[in-house]
C-alpha cells in the first residue's frame, strides 16, 4: 500500500480552474489526508523551490495540479 507520507501535490493557484475555486476543493480533500505534502507554485521560478521542499519531506510520488479542468494523467 502507498504510504501517504511519500505523496506530494504541487498546485498552480494561478491556473484557470484553481483561480475559480478549484484550489479550495483540492485543499479540502488534502485536509482529510494530512500526511500528504502540498506546495503552491504561483510562478514558474517557484517550482524548483517547491520541488526541493517536497523532496526534502520524503515525497516519492508527485501529483501536479496545474489548474486546468481536464482528466488527470500519471507522470
Amino acid at each position: 500500500m502507498l504510504d501517504p507520507a511519500t505523496v506530494g501535490v504541487l498546485s498552480n493557484p494561478a491556473g484557470r480552474h484553481n483561480a475559480r475555486g478549484g484550489l479550495k476543493a483540492v485543499e479540502a480533500v488534502l485536509a482529510t489526508a494530512p500526511a500528504v505534502s502540498h506546495r503552491l507554485a504561483r510562478e514558474p521560478r517557484a517550482i524548483e523551490t517547491a520541488l526541493a521542499e517536497l523532496a526534502a519531506a520524503g515525497v516519492r510520488h508527485l501529483a501536479v495540479n496545474g489548474g486546468r479542468h481536464h482528466s488527470a494523467s500519471a507522470v
